[in-house]
């Protein structure tokens, strides 16, 4: 059984109660923080006394131990094969992993990424984990290599942006108020991924009064996109424990921050096109020399109103924002999109 992006495995939880156990326990791991101007080269401190990563704490996530095998096997992926694997069936059928979710390897050589982020395409009999050339490339790995599997893709005991710095890693955290319903403000490509998308999130979630949901990612150099990135049709919600926690609630408005290479600003989701133009109206009056244009087939595909992105899966239909933006206005303007966007949400729900 292969995997296509528009496959989701079935939710057997539920959502509501899910949601209470995650926001009741959310508020140790709130805070704001994000700079006030342009963010600098180094984004923050210098990072030395790195914090160690072994311990006890990592006792929190389920991991097995497995082969590894080359395998030619013909996904129908969003992106590089290189980010998808295919598990042993005796795992999918015995435990919490399943086809579609995202998973954490570890183990990779020295000219690769030591862990990194997957996402399952397919299962298999072998036993092993199976890895396409791209896959065993990216870890450093070849035929025979031994590899753990993690349950999450998110580091199990890192709750904050500065943990997942100061460890290269990869980490999920709450924002805001936890009870907040107006807004849910998303970055699910934070830290190094989409370098500004995890302030803007904060930084409207602090200005409305609401809520936000960031997955933040890092790495010592170039290769954090690569490393972290799961393209937004492909992120199972249920893979994210603070994420599925917040489905099954009502937002008045979801918006999602991301990046992309281009020169505008494009403003797209399910929201209609009246209602996007007050957005970009809104930041274009922050904005006046930045090209801001609404999500559509001729902006490049990015227009967010895919019904399988997670902004939607998560947000209202009608009620789902979605921010492309190029890395300049992310390093240097990003306070003024985030601003942009609240006094856009704060006129639509007035």
């Amino acid at each position: 059984m292969s995997y296509h992006a528009t496959d989701r495995s079935a939710v057997t939880t539920d959502r509501r109660l899910a949601r209470r156990t995650v926001l009741a326990t959310g508020a140790a791991i709130l805070g704001v923080g994000a700079p006030s101007a342009s963010i600098a080269a180094s984004d923050g401190p210098e990072q030395t006394n790195k914090a160690s990563s072994a311990g006890s704490c990592d006792s929190e996530l389920d991991r097995w131990d497995r082969p590894v095998v080359r395998t030619d096997a013909d996904w129908d992926t969003t992106v590089s094969d290189a980010r998808y694997c295919s598990l042993p069936c005796a795992l999918t059928e015995s435990t919490p992993l399943r086809i579609g979710q995202q998973i954490r390897l570890s183990g990779g050589g020295p000219n690769g990424y030591e862990t990194a982020a997957f996402t399952v395409a397919d299962h298999r009999d072998d036993g092993a984990v199976g890895l396409t050339d791209g896959g065993l490339s990216r870890m450093d790995l070849a035929d025979g290599d031994g590899v753990t599997i993690g349950a999450r893709p998110v580091h199990p005991s890192y709750a904050s942006r500065n943990a997942a710095r100061l460890n290269e890693e990869y980490a999920e955290y709450l924002v805001g108020d936890v009870a907040a319903t107006s807004v849910l403000a998303m970055a699910p490509h934070g830290g190094h991924i989409e370098l500004g998308t995890d302030f803007q999130a904060e930084r409207v979630a602090e200005t409305t009064g609401g809520l936000g949901w960031v997955a933040a990612g890092f790495y010592d150099g170039a290769g954090t996109y690569n490393r972290w990135h799961v393209p937004s049709i492909d992120v199972e919600i249920d893979s994210f424990p603070a994420l599925s926690g917040l489905a099954g609630g009502t937002y008045d408005w979801t918006v999602a921050f991301h990046g992309l290479a281009d020169d505008a600003i494009i403003v797209g989701g399910t929201a209609s096109e009246v209602d996007r133009q007050t957005v970009a109206d809104a930041i274009t009056a922050r904005l006046p020399n930045t090209p801001v244009e609404l999500g559509s087939d001729s902006t490049t595909g990015y227009d967010g109103s895919s019904p399988i992105n997670v902004l939607n899966r998560i947000g209202q239909t009608g009620r789902t924002l979605q921010l492309e933006q190029p890395k300049s206005v992310r390093v240097n303007d990003w306070h003024a999109v985030a601003d942009g966007v609240a006094d856009a949400i704060g006129e639509l729900s007035a």
